[in-house]
């Protein structure tokens, strides 16, 4: 099961702009916009899942950027709720985002803007006597120095030298949860959704506790089931 765990109500803005340097519609409907940034602690985050719904129902979904921005595109005026899942290190939160026409007789897109300051969660309690997989206490100097310049290589946007220096961390060390977890990630991102799963499978029992792996591991079984439908 791929819960979302405890949802809250995040510290978040909203404001509405009306696109007036857009073509105006010529029938009655016009398609909106909602923009939004993820932050905590005044710093932007990036590849946090963000879910858009609409009456109870998933619209689309998609990960912030490298600067902590998201956008959903081509929507019918109503009640949203953006929602972000929840993380190894923040709570889920769920969002308001009001989109309408100022003007029904004579709409105009419009965009809503969402500012999304993520909770922390509350430091856990550690069983003594029990070492939690993520701190990877066990990593080999080597496979750190691969993890480290893969991650460099995400910042900098160079996502082929980020999966193979990532690559070569797992290789050295196949326990590496951190590596394990990034690396998997990117593959999605890549749409190598085959590799994902392979790469991604075993940290439900390196990291058995731990929602975000649950979660990517739930994302790329879901995009290969649906390869699989298309394809037959």
């Amino acid at each position: 099961m791929y819960g979302l765990g405890r949802l809250t109500f995040g510290l978040a803005v909203v404001m509405t702009v009306t696109l007036t340097d857009l073509s105006r519609a010529q029938n009655t409907t016009a398609y909106h916009l909602i923009e939004g940034r993820v932050q905590a602690r005044g710093q932007q985050l990036r590849n946090i899942h963000v879910r858009l719904t609409l009456q109870g129902r998933t619209i689309t979904e998609t990960f912030t950027n490298a600067e902590g921005h998201f956008t959903f595109k081509s929507l019918v005026e109503g009640d949203y709720l953006v929602e972000t899942l929840e993380t190894d290190e923040f709570e889920a939160t769920s969002t308001t985002a009001n989109v309408f026409p100022r003007d029904r007789a004579n709409p105009t897109p419009n965009v809503a803007i969402v500012l999304i300051d993520l909770p922390l969660k509350a430091a856990k309690k550690i069983t003594p006597g029990v070492i939690t997989a993520d701190v990877d206490l066990r990593v080999p100097k080597e496979a750190l120095k691969h993890y480290r310049a893969g991650m460099e290589a995400l910042e900098s946007g160079d996502a082929a030298r980020a999966i193979s220096e990532l690559q070569a961390a797992v290789a050295i060390y196949s326990q590496y949860y951190a590596a394990r977890l990034e690396l998997g990630r990117e593959l999605r991102l890549q749409k190598r959704f085959s590799e994902a799963e392979k790469v991604l499978q075993p940290l439900g029992e390196i990291a058995p506790a731990r929602s975000e792996p649950r979660i990517e591991y739930g994302i790329v079984l879901l995009e290969l089931q649906h390869r699989a439908s298309q394809n037959c």
